[in-house]
């Protein structure tokens, strides 16, 4: 009987322990609640039929306006094409250029556009087709006249920086969902930008347009490569 005793007291003392070790685990290692946002891409005029249209891109507006509804987002943030008449990216501030040549900045190599997205311009506005909601959070880019922005977190010489990821380290937000124009260029970039500043990334495939097949072919392989996961808007049901 005292064998039998000694065995249960043991066991008891155990499972006291064990019970022990699992609060204090818990207590000391809280579990971080998965914040989620939803960010939509430089959907405006000019991009959608203006100066520079993205092909196919006035498609996407109603899989744009689903998205927003397919989820309980803790944010939306709608990023902004936001540059200066002198423009460094304007063809039309390089004398004998033309929209699509490319020069050397020190920076990199750099696309010249026809003139798009100027500050305060019909042409930089939100296209209609697209939602908007009052909570939604806009951040504008490309405002320094010398360098362009494709990521909507950082300018593409890595200096300067918008206030993206400030917003949503703010809100606690880890888990970021890209969509918008244009895939090969602003979406890519602000994907690989979001890695690389420690989010999780999906990319709504179905929710963005490219400007040409063979960059944005280019553009999912660097992406996956990177670590970004692609999805699309029916695949998203966290509706709650």
């Amino acid at each position: 009987h005292k064998d039998n005793h000694s065995s249960e007291m043991k066991s008891l003392l155990f499972l006291c322990f064990f019970c022990f070790f699992a609060v204090v685990c818990a207590v000391s290692v809280p579990i971080v609640p998965v914040k989620t946002a939803l960010i939509i891409i430089d959907y405006q005029n000019d991009f959608v039929n203006g100066s520079l249209t993205v092909p196919n891109g006035a498609e996407i507006a109603p899989k744009l306006n689903v998205l927003r509804h397919r989820a309980n987002w803790d944010l939306v943030v709608v990023t902004k094409d936001w540059h200066p008449q002198n423009h460094i990216s304007f063809a039309s501030n390089h004398p004998g250029k033309k929209p699509f040549d490319v020069i050397q900045l020190p920076y990199g190599p750099q696309v010249l556009w026809p003139d798009h997205c100027v500050i305060n311009s019909t042409g930089a506005e939100i296209h209609s087709s697209m939602e908007l909601n009052p909570n939604d959070v806009i951040v504008t880019k490309g405002s320094n006249p010398k360098v362009d922005s494709y990521s909507a977190f950082m300018d593409n010489d890595r200096k300067g920086k918008t206030a993206l990821d400030s917003i949503l380290k703010r809100s606690g937000i880890n888990r970021i969902y890209v969509a918008g124009l244009a895939y090969d260029y602003c979406v890519k970039y602000s994907c690989l930008d979001g890695v690389k500043l420690g989010y999780q990334v999906t990319l709504v495939e179905d929710a963005a347009a490219s400007i040409k097949k063979e960059t944005e072919d280019q553009a999912r392989k660097e992406m996956i490569a990177a670590g970004v996961k692609l999805t699309t808007v029916n695949q998203i049901k966290f509706q709650q």
